[in-house]
């Protein structure tokens, strides 16, 4: 069965992340993990026993919020059936903290985390959602914070074709259990040599047993690459955007290193699932 973390600081805005998991589950039969980083400092002037005392006491209040949260959000969902867990680690660091429990637990299959799920998380890289696509060996879903649920039938897969094979060997077990569509976008640039589409439909059609609609889009060379595939998206309006993180790869790093991931992770509400090339 499919298993999908859910980080959580226990505040409201991380609610889209677990909107977008009981959705997925929905549709593709998972366990979810409501998960929470826990970190309780000791006052200097505290005894031992008197800490000891407050930690169990703080650990056991935010379990039982966990818990409501949980139960909350899928009960708005109406997902009474749904399998989960609740789990509480404690560590300083949450991003380190959640990436050292998914390589303890390797049965985890993706992270979904929303872009408004951790205090002061005001911008995208450097903060929580951003720090843990580009550490991450686990693929990790960002869903804004304004997301709205919706059914997960269309995906776009924004690449540039470096190594889409290896790449579609991870794309497409998802579109066949999710029932979606696969919608495969490159972004042409101004000397690149435009591929041949309908050859490119057939090779993938015969190599993954897939339908496939391949966009083969000129890049407006006045935008940056970020804003050519907002533009896509607003046109094209996907469920869901895959991409891959290999900083070499220059359509990330384009897209999403080091400045333009705000922009785009605040400009749209669509979200993301990136995929972990380290």
């Amino acid at each position: 069965m499919l298993k999908i973390l859910i980080p959580t600081d226990l505040g409201r805005g991380s609610r889209a992340g677990m909107r977008f998991a009981i959705q997925w589950a929905r549709q593709q039969k998972a366990r979810l993990i409501f998960f929470h980083a826990a970190y309780i400092p000791r006052p200097t002037r505290w005894s031992e026993k008197k800490y000891e005392a407050y930690r169990i006491e703080e650990l056991n209040l935010r379990q039982r919020r966990l818990h409501q949260m949980a139960a909350s959000a899928l009960t708005r969902a109406d997902a009474h059936d749904q399998a989960y867990d609740c789990i509480i680690v404690e560590g300083i660091s949450p991003e380190v903290t959640l990436q050292d429990y998914c390589r303890k637990h390797r049965d985890i299959d993706f992270i979904c985390m929303s872009t408004g799920g951790a205090a002061g998380l005001h911008r995208f890289w450097g903060t929580h959602a951003g720090n843990m696509i580009t550490q991450a060996t686990t693929p990790v879903i960002v869903v804004p914070k304004g997301y709205r649920t919706i059914p997960v039938r269309r995906l776009l897969y924004a690449t540039d074709l470096n190594h889409y094979q290896e790449e579609l060997e991870k794309i497409v077990p998802l579109v066949h259990h999710l029932q979606a569509e696969l919608h495969i976008l490159h972004l042409v640039g101004p000397d690149e040599m435009l591929p041949d589409k309908d050859l490119f439909e057939k090779v993938i059609r015969q190599e993954f047993h897939v339908e496939t609609q391949i966009h083969l889009e000129i890049m407006d060379e006045t935008r940056s690459v970020a804003a050519n595939l907002h533009k896509f998206i607003q046109k094209m309006k996907p469920s869901l955007v895959v991409m891959f993180t290999d900083r070499r790869r220059t359509l990330f790093e384009k897209i999403f290193y080091p400045s333009k991931a705000e922009s785009f992770a605040f400009r749209t509400h669509t979200p993301l699932m990136a995929f972990s090339k380290h």
